[in-house]
């Protein structure tokens, strides 16, 4: 398996890489991995400690600016699919995640189907427009000559957001977990540059412009997809501990960012007493990785 990832050399994003890595390793039972983290624009730290623990399978792909004038140069991620492909399923993943299962069966289903498998967004890029989120995706399959089968997002009935912002594509995965076996891997990379600046073309400055080009670009392309469990992107919300409790989580999602430093993990796992299901879950979590303290 080839691990795909981006980040900002921030101390937060630093911080984050060394708990997924630690996760992974300790919990994924994926024993052939190779890990390509791309790092920039600014100049990437050594990661000594993962380089320690990942021997030789640990590697830095430094980026200063976008071969395609993107600005700013990570638009889109699309620096993380450069990387020469030779394993079978590449993973894309964030690395405010902490790998909390095993992959194994989700790396062979990816295998025996030969499509790229995701999980479902809980929302829509577009929540926070006054007009329908259906308005917006139709605008983007005009500009694109497509059409979108669409379903309801997975935070419907969950999330803050109202019914006008539940509808999604069915293809309209959340970026921070994609398997991708190799075999559709060159026609998303080779063209997903072009989505990405017709997406800004058409919506202008979005934070999940990225997401909704690869969206695009896979019904562009009719790469076949699978829909899976959302216990391999779950969201740290309260709201689903309480609403859609998941006793399998394989891939915890943080995108509430409370995790900024180290203290805050030692922190976690120090604290006797947690104020909700979810810091309870992170706390055991950290633990299995770090040790109680």
């Amino acid at each position: 398996m080839l691990i795909h990832a981006i980040i900002s050399p921030n101390a937060q994003m630093i911080c984050h890489t060394n708990l997924f890595v630690k996760s992974f390793v300790k919990n994924s039972e994926i024993e052939d991995y190779q890990f390509n983290l791309t790092v920039g624009p600014e100049p990437s730290p050594e990661f000594r400690s993962i380089r320690m623990l990942c021997e030789k399978k640990f590697f830095i792909n430094q980026y200063i600016q976008s071969e395609h004038g993107f600005s700013p140069p990570y638009l889109g991620g699309i620096q993380r699919w450069t990387i020469e492909q030779k394993d079978d399923v590449s993973l894309f993943i964030d690395m405010d995640t902490i790998i909390c299962g095993s992959l194994k069966e989700i790396q062979n289903e990816c295998l025996m189907t030969q499509k790229v498998l995701g999980v479902l967004n809980i929302g829509s890029p577009f929540k926070h427009l006054k007009c329908d989120s259906r308005t917006m995706w139709d605008k983007v399959a005009r500009a694109f000559q497509i059409e979108f089968n669409y379903v309801n997002n997975q935070g419907a009935g969950i999330s803050q957001f109202d019914e006008k912002h539940y509808s999604i594509p069915d293809n309209y995965f959340n970026y921070g977990f994609l398997m991708v076996p190799r075999v559709h891997l060159d026609a998303i990379k080779e063209s997903l540059y072009e989505f990405v600046a017709k997406t800004v073309e058409v919506l202008g400055d979005n934070f999940w412009n990225g997401e909704i080009a690869l969206c695009a670009a896979i019904s562009k392309l009719a790469i076949p997809i699978q829909k899976v469990s959302i216990k391999y992107n779950y969201p740290d919300r309260t709201e689903f501990f309480n609403s859609a409790p998941n006793k399998d989580i394989r891939v915890f999602h943080m995108v509430r960012k409370t995790i900024k430093q180290n203290a805050d993990i030692l922190k976690l796992i120090s604290s006797s007493t947690h104020d909700t299901l979810v810091e309870q879950f992170i706390c055991n979590n950290l633990a299995s990785i770090y040790g109680k303290i």
